[in-house]
């Protein structure tokens, strides 16, 4: 296995329909790849279209998942068009390829375990050329406000996420509370 690890690091985000990768489906998937500067290198990202507008997942969707959707335009665009599944596997593996990860990086995002359930199940190519490890922001939320809730309250006071359960934007708010608490622990 190669150990050499990648000098950039890649951040994604799924929206689903719910939380669960056995009987929800994905509607939207990012990529964004940042440097060791946390600078946007690349970003692609997008919605999918497949038959479930016609019935199956779309239907059962919990209320509140189906408002936020239909609220964040999500809803409306995938019933617009987008990609099939198939093409956007293809397309995230080949990204992830022209930017030379392996085994050895990991995957990185906020509560980054949901978006790799979901990738492992409809994007196996993709899931499998990461290492098991993860970079998980909301691992290291969770710890800081229970063992510092003055870097939390800092935090707080000073990042503003967007919230918009849409895959771009919440990266980048995943992004910038990363590099926030880098910075309060001294590590850049």
């Amino acid at each position: 296995m190669d150990t050499t690890r990648h000098p950039y690091q890649l951040w994604i985000d799924l929206e689903t329909t719910g939380l669960d990768e056995r009987t929800d489906v994905p509607l939207e998937v990012g990529l964004v790849l940042t440097d060791e500067q946390f600078e946007v290198v690349d970003t692609v990202s997008w919605v999918i279209y497949e038959n479930w507008f016609e019935s199956g997942p779309i239907s059962r969707m919990p209320d509140f998942v189906a408002k936020m959707h239909a609220d964040n335009g999500l809803l409306e665009e995938c019933r617009l068009g987008g990609a099939t599944i198939s093409s956007i596997h293809s397309q995230m593996v080949d990204f992830v390829s022209s930017h030379g990860f392996t085994r050895s990086d990991p995957l990185c995002g906020s509560s980054v375990g949901f978006d790799r359930r979901f990738s492992e199940r409809y994007f196996p190519a993709f899931a499998s050329t990461f290492s098991y490890r993860n970079v998980d922001v909301s691992s290291i939320k969770e710890t800081v406000e229970k063992h510092r809730p003055d870097i939390a309250a800092k935090r707080d006071s000073m990042l503003t996420p967007l919230k918009m359960h849409r895959v771009v934007p919440d990266i980048a708010d995943t992004v910038a509370e990363y590099f926030f608490y880098l910075k309060e622990f001294g590590l850049v």
